[in-house]
């Protein structure tokens, strides 16, 4: 019995390491992304993770002991810090630190308002490489209208100037495409290259924090209409990325996106890094390979090791490998080839 589970393990193990060379060297994760928090001080309408009940989240130990299984795992990769609002954790600041002197490039989320003069320092201080601040319109009416909070386009304004007087982090503006923010493309990217900042899109999706539903998109309401507006606001893109402005995006991502949003679940035929090059952490310590099936794993209950190249990463994996679904367009897991 016992020679034949170690055979099993053996067999899943291998499964697992040929499967992630199909995405990178060594099998092994180059970047994480870390949820230490569900907890948001926002209720954005395209979100639903403000709406989720609040469970105990990980102790500023146990994500230690997490980073330091990655930095073990995979030496030199990649963390972001995300949630919810991960600011709301008043240990995110020493949890990017404690990143940093394991030799990880560290990042981070933040809707902003909680970024100030003495934040900003901290952050320069911890060593966090980029930080992405939410910004869904160039105007105070939009983006204080999408993200449901009078005044918060004047607090994200302060925050970019807080950011401005430190070295470090480099900023780069999150913006998400949908109704609302495609009409103003145009001077959000003119913002960003005044500030001498760069900006990343992401197509809308069904709303964060919710299982997957396939259906998602038949009744939601910031999946644009317009489809000549869709196409005139990516050419801009696309043109300006071309030019050497401010996006971040590949062109081909961007052209991409105008088929997305004729058809927000049609396949597209390009692969997906979910649970290859990527693993994720829920504030539970949860392990997921992709955010819409079920964990591979707990850090609570079993090493990082034991969940990476276990029986049900490799299952995950082989179920990411064969998945159509269109969140393969998100910046997270997006790869510019064919499956």
């Amino acid at each position: 019995m016992a020679r034949r589970i170690r055979g099993r393990l053996h067999e899943w193990k291998v499964r697992a390491a040929a499967q992630c060379r199909l995405y990178g060297d060594t099998g092994r994760p180059v970047q994480a992304h870390i949820c230490p928090t569900d907890r948001c001080n926002l209720s954005c309408h395209q979100c639903d993770i403000w709406r989720k009940p609040v469970g105990r989240e990980l102790s500023t130990e146990a994500w230690q002991r997490v980073l330091e299984e990655l930095a073990g795992l995979s030496p030199g990769m990649s963390v972001n810090f995300s949630g919810g609002e991960p600011f709301l954790r008043q240990d995110l600041v020493a949890l990017i630190a404690f990143a940093t002197r394991l030799g990880m490039t560290a990042s981070a989320n933040t809707n902003g308002l909680l970024i100030d003069d003495t934040m900003a320092r901290r952050l320069h201080d911890a060593g966090l490489d980029i930080l992405y601040v939410s910004l869904d319109g160039a105007t105070e009416a939009t983006h204080d209208r999408i993200r449901n909070r009078p005044g918060l386009f004047r607090r994200v304004m302060h925050a970019l100037d807080a950011l401005s007087r430190v070295p470090r982090p480099r900023v780069v503006i999150a913006t998400i495409l949908h109704r609302g923010s495609i009409p103003e493309v145009a001077a959000l990217a003119e913002l960003c290259d005044a500030r001498g900042i760069q900006v990343v899109f992401k197509p809308v999706y069904q709303p964060f924090g919710q299982p997957y539903n396939p259906g998602w998109y038949r009744d939601d309401p910031w999946l644009p209409g317009d489809m000549e507006a869709v196409d005139r606001a990516l050419d801009f893109l696309i043109a300006l990325r071309r030019q050497g402005g401010p996006i971040c995006n590949d062109a081909a991502q961007l052209e991409a996106f105008k088929q997305y949003f004729r058809a927000p679940v049609q396949p597209n035929g390009l692969a997906c890094r979910a649970g290859f090059q990527d693993v994720a952490f829920d504030a539970r310590g949860q392990v997921l390979a992709c955010y819409h099936l079920p964990p591979i794993g707990n850090v609570q209950s079993a090493s990082l090791v034991d969940v990476w190249w276990g029986r049900e990463a490799a299952l995950r994996r082989q179920e990411v490998s064969g998945c159509r679904r269109t969140c393969n367009l998100q910046n997270c897991n997006f790869a510019a080839f064919p499956v």
